[in-house]
């Protein structure tokens, strides 16, 4: 495993991943994103150590484009990449999306505590008796 310090101290390299299975660890987190980069640090969020279905990855430098959309799989599990936002840039959601001037397409939902075996048609299935689901992962 590659490791090397974040050479500009912003998060400018930082990077969620959701869908993480829960068993994954940090060095297999790691691994899954060397080879869009060098990666600096990468971490699996864990509560009494059971994961959470989360992590970061953090890059030295800026990584290859491709990280935001190539199909990256970790133990069986498809995980999604996003550039991460700190605390301080994060806004308050909603509680309802009846008080909002939104439209409800421009909602989305982290859904976490899922069971392993958990799968997209039963999540989008159940999601769907509270109204249209555009895109489920």
């Amino acid at each position: 495993m590659q490791s090397a310090p974040v050479t500009d101290g912003s998060m400018a390299h930082k990077y969620f991943v959701g869908g993480v299975h829960p068993q994954t660890m940090d060095t297999e987190l790691s691994q899954a994103f060397e080879p869009y980069g060098l990666v600096a640090e990468a971490f699996c969020v864990r509560r009494g150590g059971v994961g959470r279905g989360f992590g970061f990855v953090t890059f030295s430098e800026a990584p290859s484009a491709e990280v935001m959309s190539a199909p990256i799989v970790i133990n069986g599990s498809k995980v999604t990449v996003k550039q991460a936002v700190g605390q301080s840039e994060m806004q308050e959601a909603p509680v309802s999306n009846v008080t909002s001037s939104r439209p409800a397409e421009a909602f989305k939902y982290f859904i976490g505590g899922l069971p392993p075996d958990c799968r997209t048609e039963t999540l989008e299935s159940h999601m769907n008796s509270y109204g249209a689901v555009k895109d489920c992962v």
